[in-house]
């Protein structure tokens, strides 16, 4: 029943059909609803390795700066130094949200008008339009281990012979030069302009990227539907 009441809810916003005059609550509901059914969510891993490196560690020293300040509220030991205490513990209590709960916010955002590289505090939205093609490359080859830094072959040591989906773009949104400094810059390739993602599937991340940018051509731009085909393909054709 649930089921069939949110497919209402989803045919009845998409086709704006208030004939009935839903609440505005139920149709907001019914609004999410679709947006749940329609996005395609991929984890960018790279985030996954930055969260699982530091968050254990703030997790210990939030608790160690507890067990600091909760000793000094029976025994005060610290003097005029308490609120040091704890101004470090909330210091060390942002930073473990952050990477134990912000950071698994990172994903690519496969919606049916747009692209959205969600990162752990803001989003950049790629319309379809800018693609230029979806491939795959093996990370190695983007970042050779011996031209990056020693943190940056920390982070990718378990992707170096992984396959990552390239999202080549004509150029990337103005947006992004206000928002770069939110991003790592291991998202980004480094042979052209375009997105470098390690997502749990490439093989369906790339499906799903594909299918609604198809999807996106046929409906808004069906006479500039780009041509996929491979140059063999073309040429028979000709």
């Amino acid at each position: 029943m649930l089921k069939r009441l949110a497919t209402k809810l989803c045919l009845t916003v998409r086709g704006f059909n208030f004939e009935k005059r839903p609440a505005p609550g139920w149709a907001l509901a019914g609004f999410w609803v679709c947006v749940e059914r329609e996005m395609k969510k991929h984890r960018l891993l790279l985030y996954a390795v930055i969260s699982r490196r530091v968050r254990g560690k703030a997790l210990l020293m939030v608790l160690f700066l507890a067990m600091i300040a909760i000793y000094d509220l029976f025994v005060p030991a610290l003097g005029e130094r308490w609120p040091l205490v704890w101004v470090a513990l909330l210091a060390s209590l942002v930073m473990w949200f952050y990477y134990a709960v912000l950071l698994r916010r990172a994903a690519l955002q496969v919606r049916p008008r747009y692209l959205r590289l969600q990162g752990p505090l803001y989003g950049l939205n790629i319309s379809y339009e800018r693609l230029l093609s979806v491939t795959t490359t093996l990370v190695g080859h983007q970042y050779p281990p011996d031209q990056i830094s020693g943190h940056e072959r920390e982070l990718l040591k378990e992707f170096q012979g992984a396959t990552a989906v390239l999202v080549e773009l004509r150029a990337l949104p103005p947006a992004f030069r206000r928002r770069r400094f939110w991003f790592h810059r291991l998202l980004f390739s480094t042979t052209r302009p375009g997105l470098l993602l390690m997502v749990d599937d490439w093989m369906a991340a790339s499906r799903d990227i594909e299918a609604a940018r198809t999807k996106w051509y046929d409906q808004y731009k069906p006479r500039e539907r780009p041509d996929n085909r491979s140059l063999a393909a073309r040429i028979l054709d000709s």
